[in-house]
């Protein structure tokens, strides 16, 4: 569990405090899980693995808000600049034959 629980803790960005209160840990217990210096029990290590998929979850749910987001203001821009104006070139213009 070493490796993965720092790196899943990191990819659900949180912290050890984060990641021990979510799982009613305390952070220094997360610190011994994380450097093999202690084992969670099995109903701490369900714990942590539910509180590590919420955080998951809210970390997807927060891309794909940007992702929303992102379109939502390219669609608004491409809608505001409207066509080509006639002296701009397009791409054909400017490619050589």
């Amino acid at each position: 569990m070493t490796g993965y629980l720092r790196r899943a803790r990191i990819a659900a960005a949180m912290s050890q405090r984060e990641l021990g209160e979510a799982a009613e840990l305390d952070d220094t217990s997360v610190s011994l899980y994380e450097r093999g210096e202690a084992r969670p029990s099995p109903a701490a290590r369900r714990r942590l693995e539910d509180a590590l998929d919420r955080g998951l979850v809210a970390q997807l749910e927060e891309i794909h808000s940007c992702q929303d987001e992102l379109q939502r203001e390219r669609a608004s821009e491409a809608s505001a600049s409207g066509p080509l104006a006639p002296e701009q070139p397009s791409v054909a213009d400017v490619l050589p034959d």
